[in-house]
């Protein structure tokens, strides 16, 4: 999973936009196949208190195709399911609230929780003359093969050992500089197409002088020491993810600094209906909503305010309004941050920091 893929999902807008979400709890798939079709089954009763069978035929098609055919691997801990003019299944790293939310848009938080627990990242491990990129998921590594990588350094010649000879340059820098030109340039093309942090792992001398010398030193998340070639992925990704652990914490602590510092001023917002208000004027710079924390709702017409609603299967009723929230923050370019239950109880559960 991408986070291109889940702004995309986030841009639809249509109704009925059909989200199912399911924890898999180790269970055999063939279980896991038999309580979507109970979701899927629900939905269409759902679907039928509104439309005219003929109408959302083709929608039910689909949706059954698609709980028919989803993939369940080993380790997956959830599913989840998006069904509108087309179709698109995800699985997930987090486990989930097991729902099924018909509305305009689709019900994307936990892809975005997703992303943040377990997030794409980048290892490069750095031998003496070659560097090899992984793309890395949780504790899944995949080697790259193309587009640059695996990237060999190429040899410093004479002329070039000549030229930082009169520049009082020695060799062995001019070695390290030509290691980090290879790496910018063959690290360029993926960090712009996504931008991720990466681990480096190799020689100390060698990393070290990479996080100073790179132009993508701020993507770098952290070093390890170590050999350079590792015979099963499984070993590389247990050395590397520590350190991506360790950047998810800080990324978050910074986050709620950063929102903190702004509580009790003009660019301060909490509160589901202030804050849904200002993120629909694309105020929101920083959101920060606590993991369990779901809210049912009506907007009433004239006057756009939030009304609280008990019942989040009625037509009129938007299942969570927080999910909401969280799409059009990020939809107008703002950030987002799920952070634990009870961080944000003074604050009504939800918070965020404004543009002005």
């Amino acid at each position: 999973m991408k986070s291109l893929d889940v702004a995309l999902l986030q841009r639809v807008s249509t109704y009925p936009a059909v989200s199912l979400l399911l924890p898999i709890d180790g269970q055999p798939r063939d279980h896991v196949r038999l309580r979507l079709r109970g979701l899927a089954s629900e939905t269409v009763g759902r679907l039928l208190q509104e439309f005219d069978p003929t109408e959302i035929q083709p929608l039910i098609d689909r949706l059954f195709e698609a709980v028919d055919t989803v993939e369940i691997s080993l380790g997956q801990q959830g599913v989840a399911i998006y069904v509108g003019d087309h179709a698109t299944t995800m699985a997930l790293s987090v486990p989930v609230r097991e729902r099924v939310v018909v509305d305009n848009t689709f019900a994307t938080r936990d892809l975005v929780r997703a992303l943040q627990r377990s997030p794409r990242y980048c290892v490069v491990t750095v031998g003496p003359k070659v560097m090899r990129l992984y793309q890395g998921v949780g504790f899944t590594l995949t080697e790259v093969q193309g587009g640059g990588f695996p990237a060999t350094v190429p040899n410093t010649d004479s002329s070039q050992g000549r030229r930082a000879a009169r520049t009082g340059v020695s060799k062995r820098g001019v070695d390290l500089n030509q290691f980090v030109r290879t790496f910018d340039d063959a690290i360029a093309p993926y960090l712009r197409s996504e931008p991720q942090p990466v681990v480096l792992v190799g020689g100390e001398t060698r990393v070290r002088f990479m996080t100073r010398r790179s132009r993508h030193r701020l993507a770098i998340a952290g070093t390890v020491r170590g050999a350079n070639d590792f015979p099963r992925q499984e070993d590389l990704a247990r050395l590397a993810w520590p350190t991506i652990e360790n950047h998810l914490r800080e990324d978050v602590s910074a986050a709620v600094i950063e929102l903190e510092a702004s509580n009790g001023g003009s660019r301060f917002a909490s509160g589901v209906d202030e804050i849904w208000t200002l993120a629909q004027h694309g105020r929101g710079d920083l959101l920060l909503v606590e993991e369990g924390f779901e809210y049912p709702a009506r907007i009433d017409e004239r006057s756009g305010h939030v009304v609280p609603a008990e019942d989040r299967e009625a037509p009129d009723v938007i299942d969570d309004l927080v999910d909401e929230i969280i799409e059009v923050v990020l939809a107008k370019r703002g950030r987002c941050h799920i952070v634990a239950d009870g961080s944000l109880t003074g604050h009504g559960r939800i918070a965020m920091k404004l543009r002005y």
